[in-house]
């Protein structure tokens, strides 16, 4: 309830002697607004602000780091150092920032009841109870007209409606041609300019949303519209004490520390402050480099020279060092700027949010040389810093190399795979990574951003590991859950110790498991017989007779192929290789009738192709089939006809319809 102050005389409606109980504290309450720089739209991607700077924000995919070779890492560096190069000038600045937040996904379940969907929405269910972070990165060019205190007074004069939009059309100019030069240096970053997207018809504006989290510290939709961002973005108050804020909208009530940089490290590479990507905490990390004339930048590199030869502990390889820095400058191999750093770390309470901003500071410290240290004085400064374009709150600045940026903000992130636009649909399952951040594993590697629906491309996967991690229960939960796509695509397993034999038994599958000296159920032969069978067939019985000792010749090669041409004429139950056995030369010790004598009933190998009728007749009709191929694999004799004839039925499975098959221990196959 209200409570009212209360003035000497009666109580009156209407009377100015009355007021609530805040009004003081209200009237003298700093409007969030009054610190938002930004004015308006002036075009999808482009901002003004309230000084009549215009900046643009491209949102990054990173490099992953975890995965890409130290060269590769040190080439994106030199990227990012030529984009800052091509800058110079002073009218440039650039703010990136990086948002771990929280964030939660569920990807679709198989839809047939079964053991396939069961495990998909237990498996989901678990996801479901760990936290997830996303990285975000995001890179903002700002464009400074008139940074001169001259051009700024000669703009905030009164002028003509076209001589303002003479003025826009040329900052805008300016705008687009940088951005090509954006687009084009980082395009291993994956760049992506943030405009309009479209939600249930209505336009929404991406740069928005962006500035509207980091005015307000939470994420919300905003429209495209016209009017004033510094009035339309904030809808949060903000309550700064010390190093902490707490931030109240409507039911939502949070909490955060600011951090900053204290002391810089003499030298500092690519990802030193990487080990943030891993905390278990929200947070937004802000840097701005705003890059100064070539005639400021060595005045400023002059002084810090001046100052360490005046200092007591001054070492001549210093010295050396910066005069070495001062040459390079001149000649344009870097560049200088202003540099500010700041990191919001969120919490569910005070106590909360100051506890995970002293895990960065130590997961920093015990990582690189930094000294990071809270903002206690004027974190609601550090706050506002946060706003693309807000020079006049950097709480604590530095003048720092363009290659020091490059590495302070070097675009790192972790791989995330890709969600939709799949040859086959969504991605086949999402996976919990050690960093937090969730993984959308494909089996096909298709161009991120790109709707590959249908297309043929490359869908070669490999799992390695150690023996006991788990090699075969990842695999048989991967092949349970392309059980989701529609179509499913068919599976063929060759498999060893019938080790997915449960798994393709649970699925519905068919699985064939050979035994050593025991009838296989294969016999190629009696599959109906066309062109490519017959030719097929030649070469099995020729795989079979051969040997490095006993090489076949050409009429060895004719007579067998008139042997299976005769016998392809015949009705299926007769075609064996007893049978072709009987339609060849038998003169000699060595004849072909008796080199093939093995390999048909009574001899020792006949088990293989000649004792039984063949099974695998109707695997058209199966959709999951498995193999076990384990005992066959240590007879290298029998491995090479057995596989041969497996791979040929898998061939001819393949008719354009979805496919997957696999093999386990796959180079003992190969041997």
């Amino acid at each position: 309830m209200l409570g009212m102050s209360k003035s000497s005389r009666a109580d009156r409606p209407g009377r100015t002697g009355y007021r609530p109980r805040y009004w003081a504290q209200a009237k003298t309450e700093n409007p969030l607004a009054r610190f938002v720089p930004f004015s308006s739209l002036v075009s999808p991607h482009d901002v003004i602000t309230r000084g009549g700077d215009y900046f643009r924000v491209w949102r990054l995919d990173g490099v992953p780091f975890e995965s890409t070779d130290d060269h590769v890492i040190a080439e994106r560096h030199e990227a990012m150092c030529s984009l800052l190069r091509n800058l110079a000038g002073g009218q440039w600045a650039v703010w990136t920032h990086r948002l771990h937040r929280v964030v939660s996904d569920a990807l679709q379940d198989p839809t047939e009841p079964g053991f396939a969907r069961d495990l998909s929405r237990t498996y989901q269910a678990k996801l479901g109870e760990r936290r997830m972070m996303s990285n975000e990165i995001y890179l903002t060019l700002v464009y400074r007209p008139n940074v001169s205190r001259v051009s700024r007074a000669l703009q905030s004069t009164q002028r003509s409606r076209e001589a303002i939009a003479e003025a826009q059309a040329d900052a805008l100019r300016n705008m687009e041609e940088r951005s090509a030069l954006v687009t084009r240096v980082l395009r291993a970053f994956g760049p992506r300019l943030l405009g309009v997207r479209e939600q249930r018809g209505r336009p929404y504006s991406e740069v928005a949303e962006l500035l509207g989290y980091l005015v307000n510290g939470c994420w919300r939709p905003i429209p495209l519209k016209a009017g004033p961002l510094y009035r339309t973005l904030p809808t949060t108050r903000l309550s700064f004490g010390a190093d902490k804020v707490e931030l109240r909208q409507g039911d939502m009530q949070r909490y955060a520390a600011l951090v900053d940089i204290k002391e810089y490290a003499d030298a500092v590479q690519p990802g030193i402050l990487n080990a943030l990507l891993y905390e278990d905490s929200e947070f937004i990390e802000t840097q701005s480099f705003s890059i100064l004339p070539r005639r400021e930048a060595m005045r400023a590199l002059e002084l810090q020279r001046d100052q360490l030869i005046a200092s007591d502990d001054v070492v001549a390889s210093q010295i050396a060092e910066m005069d070495v820095a001062l040459n390079e400058l001149g000649d344009g191999q870097f560049c200088m700027g202003e540099y500010h750093y700041s990191l919001v770390v969120f919490g569910e309470s005070v106590a909360d949010a100051g506890r995970r901003a002293a895990q960065a500071i130590g997961a920093i410290g015990e990582a690189s040389s930094l000294q990071m240290t809270p903002v206690d004085l004027v974190g609601d400064a550090a706050w506002f810093a946060q706003m693309p374009g807000n020079w006049q709150w950097r709480p604590r600045d530095a003048k720092l190399s363009s290659r020091a940026f490059a590495a302070l903000s070097s675009g790192h992130n972790f791989a995330s795979g890709k969600r939709n636009g799949n040859p086959w649909g969504e991605a086949l399952a999402l996976l919990h990574t050690p960093s937090g951040q969730p993984f959308y594993l494909n089996l096909h590697s298709s161009p991120e951003g790109e709707d590959s629906a249908d297309k043929k491309l490359p869908g070669n996967t490999l799992i390695i590991g150690s023996t006991g991690v788990g090699k075969t229960t990842l695999e048989m939960f991967l092949l349970a859950l392309t059980r989701k796509w529609n179509p499913a695509p068919r599976l063929v397993l060759f498999d060893l110790d019938r080790g997915c034999e449960i798994g393709i038994r649970a699925l519905g599958g068919r699985y064939f498991a050979l035994e050593a000296g025991k009838p296989t159920g294969c016999n190629p032969l009696q599959r109906d017989p066309t062109p490519a069978r017959i030719q097929f067939w030649e070469q099995l019985i020729r795989t079979c007779i051969a040997t490095p000792a006993m090489p076949l010749l050409p009429a060895d090669e004719r007579a067998i192929a008139d042997a299976v041409k005769a016998v392809a004429m015949m009705p299926a139950p007769l075609r064996r290789f007893s049978t072709v056995r009987q339609n060849l030369p038998k003169s000699g010790e060595n004849s072909l009738f008796e080199r093939l004598g093995r390999w048909c009933r009574g001899g020792a190998l006949g088990w293989v192709f000649d004792e039984a009728d063949d099974r695998l007749l109707d695997l058209h009709a199966a959709s999951i089939i498995g193999f076990d191929t384990t005992e066959f694999l240590e007879l290298p004799e029998v491995r090479t006809p057995v596989m041969m004839y497996r791979l040929q039925v898998m061939e001819e499975l393949v008719n354009g319809e979805r496919l997957i098959y696999v093999f386990s221990e796959f180079w003992k196959a190969l041997d």
